[in-house]
Parts: C-alpha cells; sequence; structure tokens
C-alpha cells in the first residue's frame, strides 16, 4: 500500500477552517527547505521572512 501524501500549507489572509476538507494546491516556487527550529520564536520569526518571500517583500 502506498503511503499517503500530506502537505501542510499557510494560506496567507485565510481565516476559515479545512480541517477534514480535501483542497486543491498549485505549487508554484518551493520557499525553503524542511527544518528544525530551536524555538517556538524562531519559528515565528522564519513564517515572518516566508509570507514576505511569498508576497514578493523580500
Amino acid at each position: 500500500e502506498e503511503p499517503v501524501l500530506t502537505v501542510e500549507a499557510h494560506l496567507i489572509g485565510f481565516r476559515g477552517d479545512l480541517y477534514g476538507r480535501s483542497v486543491r494546491l498549485r505549487f508554484l516556487e518551493r520557499l525553503r527547505d524542511e527544518r528544525k527550529f530551536d524555538s517556538v520564536e524562531a519559528l515565528k520569526h522564519q513564517i515572518a521572512e516566508d509570507i514576505e518571500r511569498a508576497r514578493g517583500e523580500q
């Protein structure tokens, strides 16, 4: 049996609840490789940088 593929995506500005629902995503560009963070604050900082890059602000 093939493993189930899952993706975690940040939908900038979305305020709804999609848990348990199917959605279709189109990937335009990979922002960065997966990594572990030493703290929640470091993760939050990286997410903010990712959002800036995704919006083209960086």
